[in-house]
């Protein structure tokens, strides 16, 4: 099974990276992003959406 997301109306496929630095959000593309309440990032980058 392949990694997806969707929310709303958007649905994002194809994951192409992940990452834990908020500096990854300078690469063009769709990004998910994760907070905690610890201050903890989880970022997704998806080419398919």
């Amino acid at each position: 099974m392949q990694p997806l997301f969707w929310m709303g109306t958007h649905l994002a496929s194809e994951l192409v990276e992940t990452s834990n630095d908020l500096n990854s959000l300078r690469k063009p593309g769709f990004w998910v992003v994760l907070g905690s309440f610890e201050g903890k990032w989880r970022l997704a980058r998806f080419a398919k959406v």
